[in-house]
């Protein structure tokens, strides 16, 4: 099984593709004018506080005042917070759900942890979408090739895509020997990496949190203090891997700046990154455009001839399953369960390409 990414740089926007054996399986796109907060790290100042929500209006210096809900404050009452992260981070986290067997600690109010006018480091969850502001976190995570960081937690988590035990508690020995300073999740990236890259991996997000600490002591004002990396690197940071054959750029500015990510963090996968200056466009090579256009549509049809429709909005997204012009064949449960298992694939599909 053969994949490669493509990056794909245009005036106002980039994308990144990840193809498996000629099929669009993940797609990033960052516009120039709205990139994306998530992961970025902000000054805030609480300006309302709404006990009848348990939540928080905080000023992060954007238009729109950020929503930070009471499980998101960190508070010793609070041991298992929620954590924003990839899937495979979140699910190597505990996800900070209670057990049967496990007596619950109350949780405190929003108006004993937060008042107006208090100064907090925050960190974006979620992006603005249309009236409703950012959701942001006070527990911080910093993401690294190998391994998030968390220095606000003492926790140690392993992602549950390293299935074999032996390398599970390789993993763990290691980064337990290593003494972080705070909690660790070991990412999909590290199976069969050495002590040495751990700790490397380790080092450079604890001078990262030393930085982001140091801007939040010498902002006085709301505002960033730490953005995420842009959208190349970050695509080639959480999707490079020895499955990836090529990485295969269009833009020079990018190229370079691709080689010295991946020469500082990933030296072994330098020989990988190509750069295209053909004159067919890098996606229509791949006939990626009239892909992407499909499954960025409303309305996507399957192969019986059912269709699914997605719609977003403030709060959720709603995704609909219909048997179009799939009339089945037996009788009615037959088509029905036709149509859904056609449409279990297309979905999985689409939540990837639409992140």
């Amino acid at each position: 099984m053969s994949a490669e990414i493509l990056i794909n740089v245009r005036p106002n926007l980039t994308r990144v593709a990840y193809v498996e054996d000629g099929v669009l399986n993940d797609l990033k796109i960052e516009r120039r004018g709205s990139p994306t907060l998530v992961g970025s790290i902000y000054k805030g100042r609480v300006v309302r506080v709404l006990p009848g929500m348990q939540a928080a209006f905080v000023d992060i210096g954007l238009d729109r005042a950020a929503f930070l809900y009471v499980g998101d404050i960190r508070t010793d009452l609070d041991s298992e917070p929620t954590l924003y992260l990839d899937p495979e981070e979140a699910e190597a986290s505990g996800g900070g759900e209670s057990t049967p067997d496990k007596e619950e600690t109350p949780r405190a109010q929003i108006q004993d942890l937060v008042h107006e006018g208090q100064v907090l480091m925050v960190q974006v969850a979620k992006d603005p979408l249309g009236t409703k502001g950012a959701r942001i976190t006070t527990h911080i995570s910093l993401a690294g090739r190998h391994v998030v960081f968390m220095p606000t937690l003492d926790h140690l988590g392993i992602s549950r895509r390293i299935e074999q035990e032996a390398e599970r508690e390789r993993l763990k020995k290691i980064v337990e020997g290593l003494k972080p300073k705070g909690g660790v999740i070991i990412r999909t990236a590290c199976e069969g990496a050495s002590e040495e890259a751990l700790s490397a991996d380790l080092e450079y997000l604890y001078r990262l949190w030393s930085e982001v600490e140091k801007a939040y002591e010498k902002r006085k004002s709301q505002g960033l203090i730490h953005a995420e990396i842009d959208v190349e690197l970050r695509a080639l940071r959480d999707l490079l891997s020895e499955a990836v054959d090529r990485v295969i750029v269009d833009d020079k500015v990018v190229h370079k700046k691709v080689l010295a990510f991946i020469h500082q963090f990933m030296p072994k996968h330098g020989k990988t990154v190509e750069f295209h200056a053909g004159p067919q466009p890098l996606f229509d090579m791949y006939d990626l455009d009239l892909e992407i256009s499909r499954s960025l549509d409303r309305k996507i049809w399957l192969k019986s001839g059912g269709y699914i429709v997605i719609d977003e909005a403030e709060a959720l997204v709603v995704i609909d399953i219909n048997t179009g012009r799939y009339v089945g064949k037996k009788d009615l449960e037959d088509t029905i369960l036709k149509t859904n298992l056609e449409a279990i694939k297309e979905i999985t599909h689409q939540l990837r390409i639409r992140n």
